[in-house]
Order: C-alpha cells, then sequence, then structure tokens
C-alpha cells in the first residue's frame, strides 16, 4: 500500500461510514456491527496503519448479508437496500487498493515456495556432494553452501515468504548433521 493511497482509503471509509448512519440502517444488529469494525479501521488509518484486506472483506460480508435480510424483509426497492448496497460497493473499492499492496500469499502460492526451495536447495546439495567427490576440502564445501543457504534465507526473509524462509533454513540442518557426525 502506497502512502498516497492513505487519503483516498480513509475517504472511502469515512463515506461508507456516514452511508451506514442512516436512521433506518442504525436499528440493524448487522450494520451496529459493520460501524464498529468501521470505526477500528479508521483509527488504524489514522495511525496510518494498514488493514488487512481481509477485515475489509469480512465486513462488506457482513453488510451483504444485512442487505439479503432486508430484501427479505422490505423488498428490493427499499433505501436500506440501496444504501446497504452501495456501503459494500464502497468496501469493495477499498478491499481492491488494499488488496493491491499487500504481501500476504495464499497457500497455494505458498506450496510453489516449497517445491522452489526443496528443488534449490537438492540442487545445492547435488554440487556439494560433486566438490567433495572431486576432492574438494570440507570446510570449503561447507562454508560455501552454507553462505548459499543464507543468501537464499535472506532472499526469502526480504520477499516475507514465510514458507521459503522455513525450507531454507531447514537446509543447514544437513549441513549441521554432517558436521556433528
Amino acid at each position: 500500500m502506497m502512502k498516497s493511497d492513505i487519503p483516498q482509503l480513509r475517504e472511502l471509509v469515512r463515506k461508507t461510514r456516514s452511508l451506514l448512519d442512516a436512521p433506518d440502517l442504525c436499528q440493524l444488529e448487522a450494520v451496529v456491527t459493520a460501524s464498529e469494525e468501521l470505526d477500528r479501521i479508521a483509527q488504524k488509518l489514522r495511525w496510518r496503519l494498514r488493514p488487512t484486506p481481509g477485515k475489509v472483506s469480512a465486513i462488506g460480508l457482513i453488510l451483504w448479508r444485512a442487505r439479503l435480510q432486508e430484501v427479505d424483509r422490505q423488498g428490493r426497492t427499499s433505501a436500506a437496500v440501496a444504501t446497504l448496497g452501495d456501503a459494500a460497493d464502497l468496501l469493495k473499492k477499498v478491499y481492491s487498493i488494499l488488496n493491491k499492496g499487500w504481501v500476504y500469499r495464499s497457500w497455494v502460492s505458498s506450496n510453489y515456495s516449497f517445491v522452489f526451495c526443496v528443488i534449490f536447495t537438492g540442487v545445492i546439495y547435488g554440487l556439494f556432494s560433486l566438490a567433495l567427490w572431486a576432492g574438494a576440502p570440507l570446510i570449503v564445501c561447507s562454508v560455501v553452501l552454507a553462505g548459499v543457504i543464507a543468501l537464499m534465507t535472506a532472499v526469502a526473509i526480504r520477499d516475507k515468504d514465510g514458507v521459503a524462509t522455513f525450507w531454507s533454513l531447514y537446509g543447514l540442518v544437513p549441513l549441521y548433521v554432517l558436521w556433528h557426525v
């Protein structure tokens, strides 16, 4: 999330919150819950902290559920239904802005991190074994191997990739076992 997005996010959250202050909506429990959550998000934005897209999405789902309940109660043409729809649409905009800059990776992409690290670590240990077989000293091979794995870990930490960090650090375990056997 860019710092320039914060004023836009504040404005969208303020507009959404003002839509929920309508007198016919204040009596709905779901709207009260969503309003409280929006107040928390507005407070975070005042402190220049980034709320999670998942939190905004959850508030949007609360509003859509309230909208569907109002459709059952009052029909599609009521003002409350239109207001709840508008508020949910504003939250979709907030979600899309937050989601552009969010660094969270879903579980599916973490599988790719796992596969990449395991394959990369396997290749490194293959080269390590080849160098030992060719007669290179154990200390030199171990230091180079530890350096490459440390570099791989640093890149994973820089990318905020927890799965890759774990598996690249786990790649040091066989090296530790080799030295202490």
